[in-house]
């Protein structure tokens, strides 16, 4: 197929093979799924071309309501909406748990059994699927169930039925905004990325990060953007403080927010890059051309984050603790305010946050 792709005049990203780029549009092919942009009518008679060549299944316009990728997605004047309030009701329910007689501290660390496993699988994978498509409230604690299989013991059934029984079951969307942008040719990308250091029950560490699209940053301005991309997960590497921590987590949202700097590139003649982060010793320490710690693991990543920053003249702003949207990816049953007026209405404010060492940065690029 991707040979007749090339043939029409297709031609494949270089930062992301599901994405094939043509004069009239674009197309995204996943697995075995489609979804085609097109500059007017001009790309249709390219896809009836590509029909006669490969087999594949019928298109159809999208006007209004459709599902892509098992999401239904609606659409109104003001942009569309994910709502998957049906599908957490059908599906995120508790394990009937039946306690036979004797301790019950045998019984909690006793092994599963399948059936129940089983279970307990559908119900985390369900969690899951609601964690990655439109609620990233649920992302940490969707991470602890999901290590909780490495030992199938009785007691993951209790921290399950705990999490159901305080689930809501009425704010399971997202909505994404037509951006109202000043140029459009231009796109900012807004990280957050927060940290903890031992706070999960084997004493790792945890890390997130949710990447914002939106209109050029300004100080003092407010922002329409939309959520695109969040995660929360273990960190991989053994860290000995809260710095450690938050620079790594740093680390990992950078990576991932160059990934789709790279990739909106396609679309923007300029795509922006501004970071905000909770943790002020990171960012004097990025300012100070000599780093205060001594281990030289950190000061070589310390080294790596200056030098991202430097290249993709990327902005870095400080924000306190109350502010910082990712908060809910690293701690337990944490109600993250930021985060949900954000949700409510896709606005941010940037004149909470205080300006970092995006300046000396953009100096020393030039």
């Amino acid at each position: 197929m991707f040979d007749h792709l090339r043939d029409l005049g297709f031609e494949q990203s270089k930062c992301e093979p599901c994405l094939w780029i043509h004069a009239y549009g674009y197309l995204i092919i996943y697995i075995d799924d489609g979804f085609c942009l097109s500059f007017g009518e001009k790309l249709l008679p390219i896809l009836e071309e590509l029909q006669k060549k490969v087999r594949m299944g019928t298109y159809e316009r999208v006007e209004s309501d459709f599902t892509f990728l098992g999401l239904p997605i609606t659409r109104d004047k003001d942009g569309f909406v994910i709502d998957l309030n049906k599908y957490a009701k059908d599906k995120i329910k508790p394990i009937e748990i039946e306690t036979p007689k004797g301790p019950k501290e045998d019984f909690l660390q006793a092994e599963l059994s399948q059936k129940l496993l089983t279970e307990y699988h559908n119900r985390v994978g369900a969690l899951a699927w609601l964690s990655t498509a439109v609620k990233p409230q649920l992302a940490y604690i969707t991470s602890l169930l999901a290590s909780g299989t490495a030992t199938p013991i009785n007691s993951i059934l209790l921290d399950l039925n705990q999490v159901v029984k305080k689930f809501d079951y009425t704010n399971n969307v997202i909505r994404y905004v037509n951006p109202l942008l000043k140029d459009s040719t231009e796109i900012t990308l807004y990280v957050w990325t927060d940290a903890s250091l031992g706070n999960n029950a084997d004493a790792t560490s945890q890390a997130g990060y949710l990447i914002l699209i939106g209109d050029h940053y300004s100080h003092n301005a407010t922002v329409l953007c939309n959520l695109i991309a969040w995660a929360s997960k273990k960190l991989r590497r053994v860290t000995r403080s809260t710095f450690s921590s938050e620079l790594f987590g740093l680390e990992d949202g950078l990576d991932k927010s160059i990934y789709i700097k790279q990739l909106l590139q396609h679309f923007f003649k300029k795509v922006n890059l501004v970071c905000i982060i909770d943790c002020y010793s990171i960012v004097s320490n990025l300012f100070n051309l000599n780093p205060k710690t001594v281990e030289a693991r950190l000061k070589k990543d310390i080294a790596y984050v200056r030098e991202t920053l430097i290249k993709h003249q990327a902005e870095l702003l400080h924000c306190t603790g109350d502010e910082q949207l990712a908060d809910c990816l690293t701690k337990k049953e944490k109600f993250n305010m930021a985060l949900h007026e954000f949700l409510a209405s896709n606005k941010l404010n940037m004149s909470k946050y205080s300006k970092g060492v995006g300046n000396f940065f953009l100096q020393l690029a030039d």
